[in-house]
């Protein structure tokens, strides 16, 4: 299995990443995660796992790689507004400039150019208010059948981001403030 997870930054693209993974893990998957940037990962894929790889963005190759892609969206004023936050709080945002339109105008086509061809787009204020809903989504997105949903949203709060660098399992970054276990289901 091939799985694409696509957002944009500050989007919930490194939740979803962990949803999917342990989702798969919980239908009895043994998944091999990854992250890439620029570049052509082909080989990167194991054909005796599910395979989840998360980007942000947009490569017309992967569409035809993938057997689902799974999205996440947030409106531009809320990624601007984490940008600042992240910056009075002392973390290096990922763009030098925190709300300037020409900043992030390249990752929305990124997503728009992702929305096509999705299988589930998650919507932010789901993750955070709603996130066991999402799971359901999600598990029935991926065609899932005894993926338990409780269990992993159990799991996704007990995740925590590192003080410094980042965790190659999670994908999670210092970056991440946002406190995954302060994030309740429903």
């Amino acid at each position: 299995m091939r799985v694409v997870v696509a957002g944009i930054y500050r989007s919930g693209s490194t939740w979803m990443f962990n949803a999917v993974r342990l989702l798969l893990e919980s239908e009895g998957y043994e998944v091999n995660g990854f992250f890439r940037g620029e570049g052509d990962w082909t080989e990167d894929w194991e054909t005796d796992k599910a395979n989840v790889l998360k980007v942000h963005a947009f490569y017309p190759y992967l569409v035809k790689e993938a057997e689902y892609v799974i999205t996440t969206y947030r409106p531009y004023e809320d990624i601007v507004e984490s940008m600042k936050k992240q910056r009075e709080i002392g973390v290096k945002p990922q763009f030098e400039n925190a709300g300037a339109h020409e900043d992030i105008a390249e990752f929305l086509s990124w997503l728009a150019q992702w929305n096509v061809v999705s299988d589930y787009c998650m919507e932010f204020d789901d993750l955070i208010k709603r996130p066991l809903k999402v799971l359901r989504k999600l598990k029935i997105a991926l065609e899932l059948k005894k993926a338990n949903v409780n269990k992993v949203a159990e799991q996704l709060r007990e995740l925590k981001p590192p003080k410094e660098g980042g965790d190659e399992l999670t994908m999670l970054t210092n970056t991440h403030t946002a406190g995954y276990e302060q994030r309740k289901s429903s």
